[in-house]
């Protein structure tokens, strides 16, 4: 995980928190968890970046673009670099999830602001800086 190899957990949001398990160049392991009662975070994708989850625990819900289903224990998706998607717990049960993405780029780095930011204006700042590792979907007008 480059000069720093310890598990490092980031409290990203008001119901979920990740755990930076491994990073390389060519890839960042995390392990997140989503407590209950969660709602969607904004939609977004990756220009420059692949990932795929694996559900451990629990279930979460996933939107992209066909559509939204749930994904329970065992079950994984790949969401391909450019398609916008959102993840999230609706249910009852704390879900845990194994998530990677390929390359790393910056996107730890990324997720410490995200953790460091207090305000939403904060998190808005931390997405513009790293236009290379994520992009938000803006609803269209019209």
């Amino acid at each position: 995980m480059g000069a720093d190899h310890r598990a490092r957990t980031l409290s990203v949001g008001r119901h979920e928190r990740i755990t930076i398990v491994s990073e390389t160049p060519e890839l960042l392991e995390l392990e997140a968890e989503y407590d209950p009662g969660g709602s969607p975070p904004p939609s977004h994708y990756h220009p420059s970046q692949d990932e795929h989850f694996e559900v451990l625990a629990g279930t979460v819900r996933c939107r992209v673009f066909e559509g939204e289903r749930d994904l329970g224990a065992g079950e994984g998706i790949d969401v391909p670099r450019g398609v916008a998607h959102q993840f999230w717990n609706p249910g009852s049960e704390t879900a845990r999830v194994r998530w990677e993405v390929r390359p790393a780029l910056r996107t730890a780095t990324f997720f410490e602001r995200i953790a460091r930011s207090r305000t939403p204006f904060g998190q808005l700042a931390a997405v513009l800086r790293h236009r290379r590792e994520i992009r938000l979907t803006w609803p269209s007008r019209g």
